[in-house]
């Protein structure tokens, strides 16, 4: 069913008059001579042409504020459903009576039908988020098509109406997308007021202050509840709705807020072309992307690459613990000089006070420092799985940021904990100091020197050194100018950490350069031998940059990854990505060398994914978790499996079992 709201957003293409062409259109013989008239007409999807961002640019097209005298706003939800964030939001709008609008994503409304169906039952909106969160100008425009036909199919499935407007992940769109979303009957909704932004780096009472002072009829707010840390935005909530109601201010619905007038403010709209030829374009694809076949991304041809050399070298080099981390390893090669096991028994298993979400690290002696979202750490038995002690850290915290503990090599353990606090533990467990920071402390990284690097959510970089006595003295400082998800790399002086879509340079408390990816990154960087920074985004690219801040290479893979990349020193560069691959890459030129299928041809595998950054052993197999909760090893060509593992099961199991599915 296509939307009459599309009439509104300039530029595009009526849908009285998409219906009408829709009837012209009667085989698929001219469907495709459509969609290849439209490859020329619209533009390739790796071609040049002009893009907008509402984060840089202005949001041009869509619909960022509706010009209306009642004091009406629509405070709006991208990312989510999330099993995490979602229910908390909805407790705290059914308290102060208010209704918002979810953008949501078609891959997170299958996985959480039952919030989906919570806020649809408490009078939210819910819109089209599209269906794998990827950036739409990179695709080819039946791939933007099959990604708003596959988010609106995943909504409707779990008991959503069928959504009435659309928002690009991270608003990012083109003359392309405009048209292809009028196509479905989408008006694109942007925003003029940003939660995130307000709450960035303050305190929350000021961050709302300020907020609401920007805000005036008509506005659309933006927050978020899915895909990061979002407890300040939980937190942030009763505050602003307190502060609206008192400035006058109703919360509506994004539909309810279009309702309230015919003029809408608008950007400008797209580019003008002959008005008949964008009809049948966008109806073209409207047909051609709305099929079963589920959504593709450019690039991405499904299949495995056999080692295009051979893989002989020596990934890992000796450290002072038996498996490496990114504490240990400062460049993050993610290798070992040892041989991995090649069957994975479950020995024991432990039942923590909360999710574990932060992952483990292997220390001296046999003892595994392993923390929950409960806000413990644990020191375990590597044999046994027991207590060898615990270290409360005072409260839990709500992230879903895999944050690990490092070891110094005198067996400090430097835990990521709850409070925004970084923890020093004794290998007893007794507490040496703590050093407060910013925000949610990411894994800390440990440099050759000594010299220890933490980046925390907020995105802040804190440079600490011991002094004489064991206590902490803080070097520098920076904000590095947006939210991060994940913790930094360094190499000698330099340090590198993400935030936002940016990969970022410090030395010595200065900001020395910034390269922009084409999406946000949610994942560390890693320095491989010859220099080169490597950090992945969620554009489905894989960038090679210089140490001095050029762009060496990029390779693009057309999946997701929240797979950090490990730089082995034989010159390789691995991370895994949502589609099951295992992806290898030579470090000075980002070509492929191998690419095995880690996850073996199974039908669920897509659902699966890799997960984690990988772990190398001495014989170039690689470890890694999956989506599931699953530990797998692949050998170095991949095509099945060493050993696969369940991470978690519902009873307990009474002996050893392993398994050699994938």
């Amino acid at each position: 069913m296509v939307n009459t709201d599309a009439q509104a957003v300039v530029g595009i293409v009526s849908a009285r008059r998409v219906r009408a062409v829709a009837r012209v259109l009667a085989g698929p013989a001219v469907i495709a001579a459509s969609v290849a008239g439209c490859a020329s007409a619209l533009g390739p999807a790796a071609s040049p042409r002009r893009e907008f961002s509402p984060f840089h640019q202005g949001p041009h097209n869509a619909i960022v504020r509706v010009v209306t005298e009642r004091r009406l706003v629509a405070l709006t939800f991208d990312d989510g459903p999330s099993a995490r964030y979602t229910p908390a939001i909805l407790r705290r709008l059914r308290a102060a009576g208010a209704r918002a609008t979810f953008f949501m994503v078609g891959q997170s409304a299958l996985r959480e039908p039952g919030i989906v169906r919570a806020a649809v039952r408490a009078g939210h909106e819910i819109g089209n988020h599209t269906f794998d969160h990827l950036r739409l100008p990179d695709l080819s425009s039946v791939g933007i098509a099959r990604e708003l036909c596959a988010g609106a199919r995943a909504l409707e499935r779990v008991g959503a109406p069928a959504p009435r407007y659309a928002r690009p992940p991270w608003g990012y769109f083109d003359d392309r997308v405009a048209v292809v979303a009028a196509a479905q009957g989408y008006p694109l909704i942007g925003w003029d007021v940003v939660l995130d932004k307000a709450l960035h780096g303050g305190e929350v009472v000021a961050g709302v202050g300020a907020l609401v002072a920007r805000v005036r009829p008509g506005s659309i707010i933006l927050a978020h509840d899915g895909r990061g840390t979002r407890d300040r935005t939980v937190a942030a909530l009763p505050t602003l709705l307190a502060r609206l109601r008192e400035r006058g201010f109703e919360l509506v619905t994004v539909s309810e807020l279009m309702r309230s007038t015919r003029r809408r403010a608008c950007g400008r709209g797209v580019s003008r072309r002959p008005d008949a030829l964008i009809v049948v374009c966008a109806t073209a694809l409207l047909v051609a992307g709305c099929g079963e076949r589920a959504p593709q991304r450019a690039g991405d041809d499904e299949r495995p690459v056999a080692p295009r050399r051979a893989l002989s070298g020596t990934p890992g080099e000796r450290s002072y613990a038996p498996w490496p981390s990114f504490g240990h390893d400062p460049s993050h090669s993610g290798a070992s000089p040892v041989v991995g096991p090649q069957r994975g028994r479950i020995r024991w298993r432990r039942r923590l006070e909360g999710p574990v979400v932060p992952g483990p690290v292997v220390g001296r002696g046999g003892v595994v420092y392993a923390a929950s979202n409960g806000g413990v750490l644990h020191a375990l038995d590597l044999r046994s799985g027991r207590d060898r002690w615990t270290f409360d850290g005072g409260g839990s915290y709500g992230s879903d940021l895999s944050t690990v503990p490092a070891i110094l090599p005198g067996g400090t353990i430097l835990w990521p904990g709850p409070r925004s606090t970084l923890y020093a533990v004794d290998p007893g467990g007794g507490l040496l100091w703590r050093e407060r920071l910013p925000g949610q402390p990411l894994s800390p990284a440990v440099a050759p020197d000594g010299a220890i690097v933490v980046g925390d959510a907020s995105g802040t970089v804190t440079q600490l050194r011991l002094d004489a006595r064991g206590r902490p003295r803080r070097v520098w400082r920076v904000d590095a100018g947006d939210m991060s998800y994940a913790g930094p790399a360094a190499r000698g002086d330099t340090v590198y950490t993400t935030v936002d879509d940016a990969l970022v340079a410090i030395r010595a408390g200065r900001v020395l350069w910034r390269v922009r990816a084409g999406a946000i990154s949610e994942v560390s960087p890693a320095v491989t031998p010859d220099g080169t920074i490597v950090f992945g985004a969620n554009d489905g690219v894989q960038y090679g940059v210089s140490p001095g801040g050029e762009l060496r290479w990029r390779h693009r893979t057309g999946a997701l990854t929240y797979s950090s990349p490990a730089a082995t020193r034989d010159g390789l560069v691995y991370f895994g990505d949502h589609h099951g691959f295992m992806n290898v890459l030579d470090a000075r030129d980002g070509r492929l060398v191998a690419r095995p299928l880690a996850l073996g041809r199974t039908p669920t595998r897509r659902s699966v994914g890799v997960w984690t950054a990988p772990v190398i052993d001495a014989r170039h197999n690689v470890y890694f978790g999956t989506r599931p909760g699953h530990i797998t090893a692949s050998p170095p060509a991949g095509g099945g499996c060493l050993t696969s593992t369940p991470a978690r099961r519902s009873t307990p199991t009474p002996r050893s079992r392993a398994t050699g599915r994938c």
